[in-house]
């Protein structure tokens, strides 16, 4: 038996259910369907994402099953990440062995991709009813353990087919599950076609996290972006660079003082904005996402953010021949900063490079009935603060001749920001007192006299 790729740890903080190896999954491949494996699916082939699809719902082990050569294996699997622990086997002339804590067995069709949360699903369903039940037409057949141990030769088995009638042999009942929103055999044309757009539906996000405007306007355009070079060797660190040069150039618009300037700079940063949402559409359609990746983008949005801060205030000091724009300009940036390098610090220590992961207070403060006015507030305007709404409020007040307006936003939003950190730290070094008094009450640690 041949094993390809790693075993590494499960991550910390999954449920039960997804902490411990609860299924096993055998693939049936053979050499007739060789092209169909190495047909490409959004830049990833079909073989690939079936098992990137499945290593991802957290199984103890894929088998893969026929006598596909294996330089026709390794080209169909070109790109997976091998975070699983990934086996070959010609047949299973030996039955299907488990590892310990496995309780159900996947026999899966290479055509088949699920939708997220599918396989969970199954396997829940069929812990539950503790027999046999099929999916998606016969293309996903989850089997308890203590069934396969009472079941036949298997030695016949090569597909799908084969399993479900061995079962059916042994008098195993055998029943059909319905589970929408799951995409089979997409080997036609139209069907391809379908299945891209699906998997390009699971990389919205909700609105609370994107934004309204973000949802509405920017999602639509940069996934046909996403859609359009996914085939091609473009990672998303390089959607972040290109989003990185086209705010740059926004901010050199801006500092140019001239009205066309303005709308050139405005229009450029609207453009960055959809590209930057290229490179996390890029990151989770492929599965290249990183630490480094994620901080290389929010490090980026940072700098364009403040670059365009102070561009607009020399851009307006050469305009109005006055010097007022250019500190205001500096003001907000100097508000910015400090904030920023606290909010890298706490998510350094989560783990993350993304800032949205920052735990604000108020966030839990407005979840109880008890929030107080401003938690409430706050709550509110987070979602006018998202870049999406002021990048659009931008380019709608140049556009309407009133780029001051721009100054004078960022500057109230830079000390918006500045008064939010400042009730955060507050409200943590409140609670951290709290806490430190109640472990010296509780007899946990002496107070320091």
């Amino acid at each position: 038996m041949a094993k390809v790729g790693p075993v590494v740890a499960k991550r910390a903080g999954r449920n039960a259910f997804m902490s411990r190896p609860v299924f096993e999954t055998v693939l049936f491949v053979s050499r007739k369907d060789a092209p169909v494996a190495r047909q490409s699916i959004l830049g990833i082939q079909r073989l690939g994402r079936v098992v990137r699809r499945l290593e991802n719902a957290e199984g103890s082990r894929v088998t893969v099953v026929g006598n596909l050569p294996g330089a026709e294996l390794r080209t169909s699997l070109s790109g997976y990440p091998k975070r699983a622990n990934l086996n070959v086997e010609n047949t299973l002339t030996n039955g299907v062995q488990t590892e310990p804590g496995t309780r159900v067995v996947l026999f899966w069709d290479q055509n088949l991709i699920a939708r997220k949360g599918f396989v969970e699903d199954l396997v829940q369903e069929c812990r539950k009813a503790g027999h046999a039940l099929s999916a998606a037409d016969g293309a996903a057949l989850a089997v308890p353990v203590d069934l396969l141990q009472t079941t036949g030769d298997w030695r016949t088995c090569s597909s799908i087919g084969d399993v479900h009638q061995l079962l059916l042999d042994g008098a195993a009942p055998v029943r059909e599950l319905e589970l929408e929103g799951f995409y089979c055999k997409a080997t036609d044309r139209a069907g391809r076609r379908e299945l891209k757009t699906h998997l390009l539906d699971e990389l919205r996000k909700p609105m609370e996290v994107d934004g309204a405007i973000s949802v509405l306007f920017y999602r639509p355009i940069s996934l046909r972006i996403t859609r359009l070079i996914a085939n091609r060797n473009i990672r998303p660190n390089h959607a972040t660079g290109a989003a990185l040069i086209l705010g740059l150039m926004a901010a050199g618009a801006m500092a140019s003082g001239t009205p066309a300037g303005f709308v050139l700079g405005a229009l450029l940063l609207q453009v960055g904005a959809i590209v930057d949402c290229v490179d996390g559409e890029l990151a989770r359609l492929k599965d290249q996402g990183s630490l480094s990746g994620a901080w290389f983008d929010t490090v980026t949005d940072d700098i364009v953010n403040n670059s365009f801060i102070l561009a607009t205030g020399i851009g307006l000091a050469r305009y109005y021949d006055a010097m007022w724009p250019l500190v205001l300009g500096a003001i907000a940036v100097m508000l910015i900063l400090p904030g920023l390098a606290y909010m890298y610090r706490d998510i350094r220590r989560m783990g993350s490079g993304d800032l949205c992961d920052f735990n604000w207070s108020f966030e839990t403060d407005t979840a109880s009935s008890e929030a107080g006015l401003v938690a409430r507030l706050q709550s509110v305007l987070k979602y006018a603060v998202k870049r999406d709404v002021y990048v659009l409020f931008f380019l709608l007040v140049i556009v309407c001749g009133a780029p001051s307006l721009v100054l004078y936003t960022a500057l109230l939003g830079a000390l918006g920001f500045e008064l939010s950190l400042i009730r955060e730290l507050v409200y943590r070094n409140r609670f951290a007192r709290e806490q430190a008094g109640q472990r010296v009450a509780a007899g946990m640690i002496r107070p320091i006299k």
